[in-house]
């Protein structure tokens, strides 16, 4: 499952790079991805461990210059279908925030569900979100870590680390 998501990525990324009309050597270094569960989802906790997901949230963001384009959208890992997509483009200036936060309790209006192996809806409390706000008022969010039975399972790797960190060098840099 994992090698099939890891493509299914690649597959993602070309479309948002046909979708906002850019090429990868316009860009200051590789595309970088933030995932986590898009809500309605489905879970199965591997052997392993680890949480997957029927479907996700992709953040892809290109870094060029002076600006950054967003592509963000939702994946439907069984169907193979793109869904809730966004694109769009802003100056390096225009990011107001931008932060991993550590939630005790599901953000007001926020909520993700996930049903069980038998179509049950359960208690899930968001746990960490990468956030971007640009211009004060736009956010991009990606829930990257969950709260919910089974709370020894850990996630797949979200791209949220690594991303934060190239996006405060090009802010520090854009300063």
């Amino acid at each position: 499952m994992d090698m099939w998501l890891h493509f299914d990525k690649f597959g993602v990324l070309d479309h948002a790079l046909r979708h906002l009309d850019r090429e990868l050597d316009d860009l200051i270094c590789e595309p970088q991805l933030v995932i986590g569960p898009a809500s309605p989802t489905e879970q199965a906790v591997g052997k392993d461990g680890i949480r997957r997901f029927s479907r996700y949230k992709f953040v892809i963001l290109l870094l060029g210059q002076t600006r950054i384009s967003v592509f963000s959208c939702e994946w439907d890992f069984v169907k193979c279908i793109v869904s809730n997509a966004d694109a769009f483009d802003f100056r390096y200036k225009d990011i107001t925030g931008l932060r991993m936060r550590q939630l005790h309790e599901a953000p007001q209006g926020g909520r993700l569900v996930i049903t069980d192996d038998h179509g049950k809806e359960m208690e899930v409390r968001f746990a960490k979100v990468f956030e971007m706000i640009i211009a004060g008022t736009d956010r991009i969010a990606v829930t990257i870590d969950v709260q919910a039975q089974n709370a020894g399972a850990g996630l797949q790797p979200t791209g949220a680390t690594a991303t934060e960190r190239l996006v405060r060098r090009q802010l520090d840099d854009a300063a």
